[in-house]
């Protein structure tokens, strides 16, 4: 296979790479949308905007260390090159090009960002309209909200945009790399391709942020302003203080058409702002891609630059420069250049690792039912008991250790179907009795019974039926006699 690689134009891609995750990174915004009033919707709305602004950042911050990363595999790949090409020459007595340097470093350990905590007033005061329209003109306008809005437009057609082109040059730069740089190339397309749906996504926040700035200067325009309501209320008490009937029914009415106006205000203000929650929550290709991705793109922040799926170590690029592309040059022993080491690979592999080389994963002893455990250990296996669960059995607690081995409640000691010594469950044991002991459970009354009562006992006075009259014919007979 034909060997084409130039180290200078390598390390030059290299460089460019590393000077936009620069730029772009400097560029990233650091700011917040900032409530135009303390009203709830704002108070629910704003909370929601910061915590996708702070995801899209994350995964933008995220995808430039990643971008840094594979600038440095580059530019560790055309270090190898020349020093491979001069120790190759050295040992024929030719002469070789300069060894060049890596010009990129490996990232570091990016900081998350966190959107920030707001505080707002209690919701349940806004049911009173003058106290909602006091929560309009608290804060600082729907300008501020659309200043956020801005800053996002002029990253992603600024910076975001320019960081784009240079990762295409630079996919194109690559793609002339022989024998592999259609891989390299491709690595960097598909991180271009993530780089775009992160703008278009930060540009439909943008219009959320623009909708929920407009949604609030057209409720405070439409809302009566707390003087209005003020002034109305005080009219309506003097009118009622006066006993004027006329006076009253108009400042009543006055007042009930503020009132309508504050409902139909807050009604509007509420489905805008509803329709727009669910408008963006329905699906499509950019949100649900970046749902998936952006878990790997935070973890990538914290573990200077490594995807979870990818390991690109500096011996990433190994294989682009293998033995096999200097078969001219004979065996020279141990470069170790030979070596396959693909670019992607199983998480937490090492290049050039097989499946052998992964850390194995051992998991417990899955729980049995009684049943199960019984025909497993039946008396006409005749195979010894595995020691598997002996170290879960604990000498100290019979009683609990009784109560885990079977499936039944309650645990008697010669209950079939129960495991264990002396349960007449087979496995090779013979029945024994098993003598009382005071601590030992041998019967669960569960007969429904009424609870005691404690305390006072109500008394309940008896009624008493007074007695019947006698007979006017009746004498009373005051003489003793025999009973």
């Amino acid at each position: 296979m034909v060997l084409n690689v130039d180290p200078e134009q390598l390390v030059g891609a290299a460089a460019e790479l590393a000077d936009m995750v620069r730029v772009t990174g400097a560029a990233v915004p650091a700011e917040w949308v900032t409530p135009a009033g303390s009203d709830p919707i704002s108070a629910g709305m704003v909370p929601a905007l910061n915590d996708e602004a702070a995801q899209l950042i994350n995964g933008m911050r995220g995808l430039l260390s990643v971008l840094q990363r594979t600038a440095h595999a580059v530019g560790a790949a055309a270090v190898d090159y020349t020093e491979t090409d001069s120790t190759n020459a050295a040992l024929i007595d030719r002469t070789s090009g300069d060894i060049v340097g890596n010009p990129v470093e490996l990232p570091g350990n990016v900081p998350m960002v966190v959107s920030p905590s707001l505080e707002f007033p209690d919701p349940g005061l806004a049911a009173d309209p003058l106290s909602f329209a006091q929560m309009l003109h608290a804060g600082p306008g729907p300008a501020a909200p659309a200043r956020f809005a801005g800053v996002l437009r002029a990253f992603n057609s600024g910076a975001a945009t320019d960081a784009g082109r240079r990762v295409g040059g630079a996919a194109e730069v690559l793609r002339s790399w022989t024998p592999v740089g259609a891989k390299a190339s491709a690595e960097l397309t598909q991180h271009n391709d993530w780089l775009d749906r992160i703008r278009r996504q930060m540009d439909r926040l943008a219009d959320r942020v623009d909708a929920y700035s407009a949604a609030f200067r057209v409720a405070k325009d439409k809302h009566p302003t707390p003087s209005e309501i003020v002034a109305a209320r005080k009219e309506l008490l003097r009118a009622m203080r006066s006993k004027n009937e006329a006076a009253t029914s108009a400042a009543l009415a006055k007042h009930e058409e503020l009132n309508l106006r504050s409902a139909e205000t807050i009604g509007g203000y509420e489905g805008s702002m509803a329709a727009d929650a669910a408008a963006a929550g329905s699906e499509n290709s950019d949100s649900s891609m970046l749902q998936s991705l952006l878990p790997a793109l935070l973890s990538a922040m914290s573990q200077g630059g490594m995807l979870a799926e990818q390991t690109l170590t500096e011996g990433a690029y190994d294989e682009y420069y293998g033995d096999d592309y200097y078969g001219d040059y004979g065996d020279y022993g141990g470069s170790g250049y030979g070596t396959p080491s693909p670019i992607g690979g199983t998480p937490g592999s090492s290049p050039g690792s097989g499946i052998g080389a992964n850390p194995a994963y051992t998991i417990g002893p899955m729980p049995m039912s009684a049943a199960p455990a019984a025909a497993s250990g039946g008396s006409g296996s005749g195979a010894p008991r595995t020691a598997g669960f002996e170290p879960m059995r604990s000498g100290s607690a019979s009683s609990g250790s009784a109560m885990g081995r079977g499936g039944y409640m309650p645990m008697m000691p010669m209950m079939p179907g129960a495991g264990g010594a002396g349960a007449g469950a087979g496995g090779g044991d013979r029945g024994r009795v098993v003598a009382w002991h005071p601590d030992r459970l041998m019967y669960v009354d569960d007969t429904p019974h009424t609870e005691s009562v404690i305390g006072e006992r109500p008394v309940i006075a008896p009624t008493v039926t007074p007695p019947t009259p006698a007979p006017a014919s009746q004498t009373r007979n005051n003489a003793g006699g025999s009973a």
